[in-house]
């Protein structure tokens, strides 16, 4: 995920500084080492570590009134003014119908193959506006959800 970040920032002008951590207690003091040097944002790039630490990660950038954006439900919900999260609780339903339909006999090679890969923007207006950030109207517009309107 940090490599297509990586590329991702680099065709739009834009740099990457990462900032690797090796236990969640590094968690806090990277997301400040971050801020310190001036950062304009903070991508939280999904992982265990990070996950479980995630406010360590929206405290050090609310002190420094840098927005943060992630990639799941709990941290849109945390604070992080912008999310692009899969929604893993549809995912859990689809697969729950898969089971059912096995568990009834249906032959497993059968059933295709089928893409969870819904990715639903997600705004927190309130974690936006405790730091000063600004969220277009057209992109709250396009969100899938909205929180703390």
């Amino acid at each position: 995920a940090k490599d297509m970040l990586e590329e991702a920032a680099k065709k739009n002008g834009m740099e990457v500084i990462g900032m690797p951590v090796n236990a969640s207690t590094d968690v806090a003091d990277a997301a400040l080492a971050l801020t310190a040097k001036g950062v304009d944002a903070i991508v939280q790039v999904a992982g265990n570590i990070t996950a479980i630490s995630f406010g360590s990660i929206l405290q050090a950038a609310g002190k420094a009134k840098v927005p943060t954006f992630a990639f799941t439900k709990p941290q849109a919900l945390a604070g992080a003014p912008v999310t692009l999260a899969r929604d893993y609780e549809e995912s859990g339903k689809v697969t729950a119908a898969l089971i059912a339909r096995i568990m009834r006999g249906e032959n497993p090679q059968s059933i295709p193959i089928q893409s969870l890969n819904e990715d639903r923007l997600m705004i927190n207006m309130d974690g936006a506006r405790a730091i000063g950030f600004e969220i277009p109207e057209a992109l709250s517009k396009r969100a899938d959800q909205v929180v703390g309107q």
